[in-house]
């Protein structure tokens, strides 16, 4: 009888373990470092709805597609890098190795733990230098500011522009748009750089500056209300000509801040391609939020489906989901949407907005 008990309890405990050890192997976690407050909040938030989206579409999917269980761990960056790193550290506490992170001061931050730590970074941003060195462990599933820098380029050469004034954010990212301006536009105008804070609260020396030149057209390269305030304090103040934004404009609050003003205004968006399970989200937003999903909601969307898609098969080991990923991305997307140094890369146009 002894015998039979020992030989019981020593099953229930290999029926233990190797259930855990399943459950743990089907699980996918992944950590989302989102700016969901600071001046990028309502694009974080935006980029939240849509990796939620992208949970709850694949968890309902999975004997269909046979995939594992995805758990998505979200964090606040703040808009900042120093907060970012905490919460990437308490991530990486909960046993975390596949992230995905907005803004590009956030992910440069994060760039050196990628092989300190080994793990699988979506770094969804804009700065080139994210995969200027390119790492196999390392993806972009965003625009860049050089694609945003040369979509705005080509509208104005359509046009007979002399000078242009561009108010730069001075980060990063601004930094990046502002030399890929430089080298296409500097032989053929004259372009004068302002840079300004990110905490700037009054805009008015500012855009006195940019029109002491008298430009034909003024180009603000920015982040969150500061776009907005720019472009309000330009017309306040009379200027007539073309005002261009960067993709900030529209993803982060911008255009709202713009307020009337708003009308006329060049800017850069995204279109982001539409998958099968991508018209599920379209829908599903529609009817949640009562308006059509907006282009990074569906960007992180796709994001997470193909961090999902390319776990297929593997053991969630960072590694094995990157080098699935060209496939993935391949399956998908098409052949000339993945370039060789990790960057997804939706297209860009110029539109000019109707201020409805």
């Amino acid at each position: 009888m002894t015998k039979l008990i020992r030989f019981l309890a020593c099953l229930i405990l290999i029926f233990f373990v190797t259930g855990c050890s399943k459950d743990k192997t089907d699980s996918l976690k992944i950590g989302a470092i989102l700016p969901l407050a600071g001046p990028a909040a309502q694009m974080g938030q935006e980029m939240q709805r849509g990796q939620l989206l992208a949970k709850e579409y694949w968890n309902n999917n999975r004997d269909t597609y046979k995939i594992p269980k995805v758990e998505l761990l979200i964090e606040d960056s703040k808009s900042s890098p120093k907060d970012a790193l905490s919460s990437y550290m308490k991530l990486r506490a909960q046993d975390v190795k596949i992230f995905t992170a907005n803004l590009s001061s956030v992910c440069l931050a994060l760039l050196p733990k990628v092989d300190e730590d080994n793990i699988l970074l979506f770094a969804d941003a804009a700065h080139p230098a994210i995969t200027q060195k390119p790492n196999p462990k390392v993806f972009r599933n965003s625009s860049t500011s050089e694609l945003e820098a040369q979509e705005i380029s080509k509208s104005l050469l359509k046009k007979d522009i002399k000078k242009i004034s561009v108010l730069y954010i001075n980060d990063e990212y601004g930094i990046a748009f502002l030399k890929e301006l430089h080298r296409i536009l500097e032989s053929k105008t004259t372009i004068i750089d302002i840079a300004f804070d990110a905490n700037t609260s009054d805009y008015r020396p500012l855009a006195l500056k940019a029109q002491q030149v008298k430009p034909d057209t003024v180009i603000i390269v920015g982040i969150g209300k500061s776009i907005g305030m720019l472009i309000q304090t330009l017309r306040t103040q009379g200027f007539k000509g073309d005002i261009y934004a960067n993709i900030g404009y529209l993803l982060t609050g911008g255009r709202e801040a713009a307020g009337n003003a708003r009308r006329g205004v060049y800017f850069t968006k995204m279109r982001v391609p539409v998958t099968e399970a991508g018209k599920w989200a379209e829908k599903e937003y529609e009817k949640r939020f009562g308006k059509q999903i907006p282009a990074e909601a569906l960007l992180e969307f796709n994001s997470i489906s193909l961090i999902v898609l390319a776990s297929v098969d593997t053991k969630m080991i960072a590694l094995e989901i990157s080098h699935n990923m060209r496939n993935t991305v391949i399956k998908l997307f098409g052949e000339d949407r993945l370039n060789a140094k990790g960057d997804i890369l939706p297209d860009m146009e110029v539109l000019i907005d109707d201020g409805n």
